[in-house]
């Protein structure tokens, strides 16, 4: 997973997007395996699974936006406070399995959301230093998948730090009630602010979005 084409130089057209859709069900397969195994997973490779699904976010400038993309879907899935899918079979019990996917959560969003802070920053630096030059295809697309996913994302606010850091900005989180799931928008708040001078008109539809979001969690509208 992860080989650029120029490491793969006969690679037709049709045969790059066989082997592209066959990494994005290895991406899918991987968040599966580790919520199904439950308790049985062992912390380290709790942490290489995270750490090999955040590399393979950085894809898209490879021509591999398909699995950057859901490599990112992947790893807001095990951030998600939403109750797990349990089967009938499974051994472990509803308690055990919702303290297991908020140790997940626990483990996979202050990674996940240093991330979206990366995104954001390098797309605000192309952007500003594009003229009059359009931003790359692939970063627009990226900043866009990046802000829906933050947008729909749902995370126990518990799981996450009272200040982080995203690529040398520190949010700090405030008090906004014991239940609060969109918490994480305020963590980036000061680097979704850099977004507003951006002429691209799809992004500050979604920026919008966002704004109103944290606003409603702050009680202000």
């Amino acid at each position: 997973m992860g080989r650029v084409r120029s490491q793969v130089p006969n690679l037709s057209a049709e045969q790059s997007q066989v082997d592209e859709r066959l990494d994005v069900e290895v991406v899918e397969a991987l968040g599966r395996s580790l919520v199904e195994a439950g308790q049985d997973v062992p912390p380290d490779v709790i942490g290489r699974v995270i750490g090999v699904l955040l590399e393979s976010t950085k894809l898209s400038c490879s021509s591999r936006e398909m699995v950057a993309a859901a490599s990112f879907r992947t790893l807001f899935a095990l951030c998600s406070s939403a109750p797990p899918n349990i089967s009938e079979n499974r051994a472990e019990s509803r308690s055990e399995l919702q303290n297991f996917r908020k140790l997940l959560a626990s483990e996979t969003a202050p990674p996940v959301l240093q991330r979206c802070g990366q995104v954001i920053s390098e797309f605000v630096h192309e952007d500003r230093q594009s003229g009059l030059c359009p931003v790359a295809r692939w970063r627009l697309n990226e900043l866009s998948l990046v802000l829906e996913l933050l947008s729909r994302a749902e995370i126990d606010e518990s799981v996450l730090p009272s200040t982080s850091k995203t690529n040398g900005r520190v949010g700090s989180l405030v008090s906004v009630g014991p239940f609060c799931q969109k918490r994480h928008l305020l963590v980036l708040f000061p680097l979704l602010c850099d977004l507003i001078t951006t002429r691209q008109e799809s992004i500050k539809g979604l920026l919008k979005g966002l704004l109103h979001s944290i606003a409603a969690t702050l009680y202000l509208e």
